[in-house]
């Protein structure tokens, strides 16, 4: 069984992958929002570091995304 990575299979995984980076973002984004978004909140850079869960979040897309490179 010979696999290709191609253009015929790229570009709709270019799209899958778009599609299933939203959630990854919003799990990002959230707890961002919240925290800038609390009354007298004085701005840190530090809200940007991400969280655990965004971490986990992250690794579960780059293995998800590697898995369906490698299945075709």
């Amino acid at each position: 069984m010979t696999s290709k990575f191609n253009k015929d299979y790229a570009i709709p995984w270019i799209k899958k992958a778009g599609i299933q980076l939203v959630p990854v973002a919003l799990i990002y984004l959230t707890p961002i929002i919240a925290e800038l978004s609390e009354v007298g909140h004085v701005f840190h850079w530090s809200v940007f570091v991400p969280t655990n869960i965004t971490i986990g979040a992250i690794i579960l897309y780059l293995v998800n995304r590697i898995y369906d490179a490698l299945q075709r």
